[in-house]
């Protein structure tokens, strides 16, 4: 006996052979396809939506592609762009290479470094554009020490000493004040071993014709050190200048009198300027002496009282005569 269960109407039969050959048609390959694109669709989704945000919060700003000492001009190839958040963009940031190729740097700049347009000398003329009218433009080579331990930067401006030597004595004047410094090697220029040490220990500064040739002679007769002066301040100074006495205290100075017959070996040294006393003349020894070594020596007396004249020898055939013919 059959039950209704068991016989399946034919509109199912039809159905359900339907479907077996709908699921052996079915090509794997469209489902790993359209996984594919559904993942390239939403990659390109979150991509987009990142640059969205980037755009809305950063900007593209111009910076160097390689360590640049100050005085170089710069080339298309030194620059690259860089990203960074709008609240450190300033109006001093360069956006757009044009806006300084071609300038000379006056600072230092590191690989990396946002090129700003106060790096640079006005123009594209270069150092001479900065220079006031009548100053030049000097560079020399320094000490580490001289430098003020590379601590002088690109605008500061500092004292120049002369320190020279005349007969064995040294002495030290202040040449120059309130000097503009144009170009300097700072200490992260150093830091970065960019150059030798011939060409780290440079600086160039802004003078006047005048103090150029004294700095030349400076440079050539002796040595000279830099004070960095405050910014606060552009006063003239008139010094002495200096020697090693100045070092002294004044205890070193003072002139000390030794009675004589102390025995110190130093005592001729320690008069200072206290002058010998006076020797007693020939005859007053004389009168003092015995009658009999006066008339002694009465002769000798008489010959170096008598005034200095001329010998003449007469010469007669054999015979030869000595005159004397005073001078006067």
């Amino acid at each position: 006996m059959v039950s209704s269960i068991d016989i399946a109407p034919p509109f199912t039969r039809d159905r359900m052979q339907k479907i077996k050959t709908a699921r052996k048609g079915v090509n794997p390959l469209l489902i790993v396809g359209a996984v594919v694109i559904l993942a390239l669709v939403g990659a390109g989704a979150v991509r987009n939506a990142r640059e969205q945000a980037i755009a809305r919060n950063w900007t593209q700003v111009v910076a160097v592609s390689r360590d640049l000492p100050a005085g170089t001009r710069i080339g298309i190839a030194n620059l690259r762009f860089i990203d960074v958040p709008r609240q450190y963009v300033t109006p001093d940031m360069v956006k757009s290479p044009v806006d300084v190729v071609g300038c000379v740097s006056k600072i230092y700049l590191p690989s990396g470094e946002v090129v700003t347009r106060s790096a640079f000398f006005p123009g594209k003329q270069g150092l001479s554009s900065s220079l006031k009218p009548g100053e030049r433009a000097i560079t020399v080579q320094l000490t580490d020490d001289a430098l003020v331990d590379h601590a002088i930067g690109t605008g500061d401006r500092v004292d120049v000493i002369s320190l020279a030597a005349e007969e064995g004595k040294k002495y030290s004047k202040t040449i120059c004040q309130d000097v503009e410094v144009l170009m300097a090697v700072p200490k992260e220029q150093l830091l970065a071993r960019q150059g030798n040490t011939f060409q780290n220990n440079r600086i160039t500064l802004a003078v006047s014709a005048g103090q150029a040739e004294l700095l030349s002679e400076a440079v050539e007769c002796g040595k000279i050190r830099l004070a960095l002066r405050s910014q606060a301040t552009h006063e003239y100074i008139k010094l002495p200048g200096c020697n090693p006495r100045d070092l002294l205290p004044e205890s070193a100075l003072e002139k000390t009198v030794v009675p004589s017959g102390s025995g110190n070996k130093n005592d001729a040294s320690l008069l200072g300027d206290i002058p010998p006393p006076a020797l007693p003349s020939v005859p007053d020894i004389l009168a003092a002496a015995p009658e009999a070594v006066q008339n002694a020596a009465q002769p000798a007396i008489e010959t170096i009282q008598k005034p200095l004249g001329w010998v003449v020898e007469v010469i007669s055939g054999s015979k030869k005569e000595e005159v004397s013919v005073p001078s006067n």
